[in-house]
């Protein structure tokens, strides 16, 4: 037999091919109103904040987020968050740095939805030096301790520099004084 009386005949077994699957997202736009020594857009503007996310109806102190981000702001307080596809109703807690932080409830999110979400009637109350969602004695003791100090001082402390000008001043003492007593979540509709 010589070779070229052979023929070769090639067959394809299908094999099982994975394609991706998008994993749908939900998109929360939230627009925050901030205390700052400059107006929009400044750095000042730019800040650590924790979103929390809650399934609805939930109770401040126990509770367990289904979602928790450390995120910063932009130079204009918003915050672009994309999570998981969420679907159903969800409180959204949102605290800034070195403030009380907001709570929506019944925010209701769908995948592949985009809901903004804006916390920009009710001014953040500026006064939490330690994170604790109080302003209390311990803050106001963190920011005597810093008082009259600028940022090119090693003793400066920027937890308290509230409005992000880079000095502890009387407007830091006034935010402390004015919302002594205060605790978050505060609700807003």
């Amino acid at each position: 037999m010589c070779s070229s009386d052979l023929s070769a005949t090639a067959s394809r077994t299908a094999t099982a091919t994975r394609t991706a699957t998008p994993t749908p997202v939900t998109e929360i736009v939230i627009s925050l109103l901030l205390t700052r020594a400059v107006s929009v857009p400044a750095p000042a503007y730019a800040v650590p904040v924790r979103v929390s996310l809650y399934r609805g109806p939930s109770v401040p102190g126990s509770r367990t987020p289904v979602v928790e981000l450390d995120l910063v702001s932009d130079q204009t307080g918003m915050i672009d968050v994309i999570v998981p596809g969420l679907d159903g109703v969800y409180d959204l807690v949102v605290k800034p740095s070195g403030a009380l932080s907001h709570e929506v409830s019944a925010v209701s999110l769908r995948p592949n939805a985009i809901r903004a979400v804006s916390l920009d009637k009710d001014r953040f109350r500026d006064g939490d030096a330690d994170g604790n969602d109080r302003i209390d004695a311990v803050d106001l003791a963190r920011l005597r301790a810093a008082y009259g100090r600028t940022s090119l001082d090693p003793l400066f402390d920027p937890a308290v520099d509230f409005d992000r000008d880079g000095e502890v001043t009387v407007l830091d003492f006034s935010a402390v004084v004015r919302n002594l007593g205060y605790a978050g979540p505060i609700p807003v509709n």
